[in-house]
Formats: structure tokens, sequence, C-alpha cells
């Protein structure tokens, strides 16, 4: 196999604190490098496998689509649930980054990636909605919510057969937004405090 033709400056590689099994399953590994990019979340503090409850299913190919799977847990507090927020907002540098930390246990995807977000929040998980009084634990166990984000690359093009591929910002697939209770959250759809960007 090549050299993996998306992966990033040493400077800029997410380092794996697992070291890659190579008899670990596809979705497994695929879960470990997600593990790796949610690191740096608040609230995870380094262990991102603790903080949430993460799985990857329905893989296709080398993994060029698969589902990750995140549950916001009773008994943890988070800032929210909105997926975007917690796994990154899929810009061509999150892209390479997913792409590098694949790599780094052993996926190296042939084709542009397809990444299928469900999330679940469990009944006891506590969310502050921008908030910053302390929050109450929800009732009830809610979801799934799915986002599908596609990563753009010029893939088939005759430019694109001579030169290095390349992403771009990637694209939603018909998002279905949680439903909250009402007054809960005003304003922003995002809020994107819980992901922070490396450096």
């Amino acid at each position: 196999m090549g050299p993996n033709r998306w992966t990033l400056d040493p400077k800029e590689r997410a380092v794996s604190a697992t070291a890659m099994d190579e008899h670990a399953t596809l979705p497994s590994r695929i879960c470990a490098a997600w593990i790796d990019l949610l690191r740096r979340n608040r609230g995870a503090e380094g262990r991102p496998d603790q903080y949430y409850a993460l799985s990857v299913e329905n893989v296709r190919g080398h993994g060029e689509e698969f589902e990750l799977c995140v549950t916001f847990r009773a008994g943890r507090t988070y800032c929210c649930c909105e997926s975007i927020c917690h796994t990154g907002v899929f810009t061509e540098k999150r892209w390479l980054q997913l792409r590098a930390a694949l790599a780094v246990h052993g996926v190296e995807p042939h084709k542009p990636l397809v990444v299928r977000i469900c999330t679940r929040l469990e009944a006891g998980a506590r969310l502050h909605y921008g908030k910053s009084d302390e929050p109450e634990p929800e009732v009830y166990d809610q979801g799934p919510w799915t986002l599908t984000v596609h990563e753009q690359s010029p893939w088939g093009s005759k430019a694109a057969k001579n030169s290095e591929p390349r992403t771009t910002l990637g694209t939603l697939d018909r998002p279905q937004i949680p439903k909250r209770p009402q007054g809960l959250l005003r304003g922003s759809l995002v809020c994107f405090s819980a992901w922070r960007l490396p450096g």
C-alpha cells in the first residue's frame, strides 16, 4: 500500500495514545481514531471513550463510509448534544485530521469519506445549552438523531488524476435536529464549545 496522501505534517498530526492493533476489526480501528480526535474535548479530560459512549457501525469498503455513534451518558455534563459541536466542524482541516488519525490505526480509505453521525442522549445526562447555572438532568432518553457529512474531493476528474487530491468543506445530508424542551435553547443552533482546535 502506498503512502497516505492525506497525512498531515508531523506537527499537525494527532498523537495516538493507543497503538494500532493489527488484529483489531475495522470498526474498532475507526473508533480508536475517533477517540484520538476527541481527546481535547472539554469534559473528556483525555478519555473521550469514558466521557461519551462511542461505537462505529455499518462500515463499508476500506472505511470510506461508516456510522459514528455518540451517546451522551447519564451522570455526565455537556455543553449541548449537537453532533458537530462534539465531533468538530467538517472543514478541509478536519477531514485531513480524520484521515491522519485513521492512518495511524491502519485505516486508509481509497475514496472520499461519508460519515453518518448518530447521537443519543441518556436520561440523567446534563446539558448546559449555553447557560452558566448547573443544569438539571434530562428526564428521558432521547434520539437517535442523525447527520451525514460527505468529504468533497475532485475524484474522477481528469485534473484530479494528474494532481494530489484535495478535500474541501464537507456537505451535510438532511440533518435531523434534536427536539428540545421549550426554552432550553434559544439563538445559536450549534454552540461549538466542546470542540477545541489543536495548537
